[in-house]
């Protein structure tokens, strides 16, 4: 992967994101191969700069605005899979739609020659043969200590969580990721127990718990507010009634670690 191939794959989501579809065109090699999955509204192969053309325009014109924005490369072999964050208003509606996908591409004479799109970004990483299709791999779920189980839900649940099970412990999930709260155990337990949440829009986080008033709700330390950090990040620190310290940081593009 090198820069003119980032640079070109920038270019061409630029050119989708503002209706300049020649612009975007520059970027593909004349045998250009374009593949959109079934499930997709424009789905279909399409061949040759023409083809790609009236594929690509006929999609944005169902826009009234958005924008198409790369979040990420990663190398894969001689493919390039680009890690995409879509918000889109369709023309006739007041509704944003926005979604996380993937486009897998193969360069030929420093041009795009073949063009995949995935709805899900493992499958196209797998596709490309960055990740392994292990059928049993599941997520990781820490286990939390409480100091007062109905205390812990209510926290979290204000924090934007989702109580996923109610029983002798809870599980509470925040997009692809859980947690689970468990009783009370030995005193000490969450000593210098830290977890980490990365997000996409730190401001709009810090405006939810600053607005939430937790020191009062939940007799926590008050929250502190995002702050770029020596090593790079930008985090904000809150504390749970447990006691477990909270990172929450923002996302940083081109930075893989941070995904």
């Amino acid at each position: 992967m090198t820069t003119t191939e980032t640079d070109a794959l920038t270019a061409i989501y630029a050119g989708i994101s503002g209706d300049d579809i020649p612009a975007a065109l520059a970027h593909f090699h004349p045998e250009v191969v374009r593949i959109e999955p079934d499930d997709f509204p424009g789905a279909g192969t399409y061949r040759g700069l023409a083809e790609l053309s009236a594929h690509f325009s006929k999609a944005r014109a169902t826009w009234a605005e958005g924008v198409c924005r790369p979040e990420q490369f990663v190398a894969a072999g001689d493919k390039i899979v680009a890690l995409l964050h879509v918000r889109v208003r369709m023309k006739g509606r007041d509704a944003w739609t926005e979604g996380r996908l993937a486009d897998v591409f193969t360069f030929r004479e420093g041009k795009v020659i073949e063009m995949r799109t995935f709805g899900e970004r493992a499958d196209a990483l797998a596709w490309a043969g960055q990740l392994a299709t292990t059928p049993d791999t599941a997520a990781l779920r820490p286990f939390l200590p409480t100091r007062d189980l109905v205390v812990s839900k209510r926290f979290y649940v204000a924090l934007g969580f989702t109580l996923v099970l109610d029983s002798d412990v809870a599980i509470l999930r925040i997009g692809h990721t859980s947690i689970i709260l468990h009783p009370p155990i030995a005193e000490g337990a969450t000593d210098n127990l830290m977890l980490q949440l990365m997000v996409d829009d730190l401001d709009a986080w810090w405006a939810r718990i600053a607005a939430l008033d937790l020191p009062a709700k939940f007799g926590v330390p008050a929250p502190k507010p995002p702050q770029t950090q020596p090593w790079g990040l930008r985090v904000a620190y809150v504390v749970d009634p447990a006691g477990v310290l909270w990172h929450i940081a923002q996302r940083r593009p081109g930075k893989p670690h941070d995904w």
